[in-house]
């Protein structure tokens, strides 16, 4: 995975198993996965513009 490449660490969340997870994206506003979550925004879907920011 990339952000492995770039050593950025991460947690991935199966949010067919966390409905919880679910809801708190919801309140993010996103309606589609992959969220990335960072302090202090977020974004989903596939946005690999903004995963170079992580690093």
């Amino acid at each position: 995975m990339k952000l492995d490449q770039e050593g950025v660490s991460y947690t991935v969340i199966d949010l067919s198993q966390d409905a919880a997870a679910v809801e708190h994206i919801k309140t993010l506003g996103h309606l589609q996965a992959p969220v990335v979550e960072t302090d202090p925004t977020s974004w989903s879907g596939f946005r690999p513009d903004l995963n170079t920011t992580l690093s």
